[in-house]
């Protein structure tokens, strides 16, 4: 992605001041950095191994990037898939791209070339991020047919 969408609602949303409330800035930053880093993509699905960031984010150790994802993984801002090590930011597709697509919109076509690459992956939060997204957002489970 070359940009992502940062909402003002961020800082102060539900999940925002779950966030504020675990009490470590660097959570914070965590929760920004994984809307808006370079390996992120639109669906909010994408290969983030801790080492990235900890390479990304250098003033961030490995222990404090690991609690600060499972900090935000309690709070509901994402799952992450620690064998595959691969993670889902949870609302970022309805904030990258919106509410709702259509089936001939670009962008859904590029959803349902990713999301078909990596359904043979059997990540941990897969069947929960088709159940969110695949009728908003007319996204098909090729891993059923």
């Amino acid at each position: 992605m070359n940009y992502a969408k940062v909402v003002t609602s961020f800082w102060t949303g539900d999940t925002g001041l779950k966030i504020s409330k675990l009490g470590s800035s660097y959570v914070q930053l965590l929760s920004c950095y994984l809307v808006c880093n370079k390996h992120a993509h639109m669906t909010g699905i994408y290969h983030l191994p801790i080492g990235y960031v900890v390479e990304d984010l250098s003033n961030l150790t490995y222990e404090e990037v690991t609690n600060g994802v499972k900090g935000l993984i309690d709070v509901g801002y994402c799952k992450y898939d620690f064998d595959k090590k691969y993670i889902w930011v949870e609302n970022m597709l309805k904030y990258q791209v919106g509410e709702k697509l259509t089936a001939g919109n670009k962008q859904t076509v590029a959803i349902n070339r990713y999301v078909d690459s990596i359904g043979s992956m059997r990540l941990s939060f897969f069947d929960e991020f088709m159940e969110k997204y695949m009728e908003s957002h007319c996204i098909v489970d090729t891993t059923k047919i």
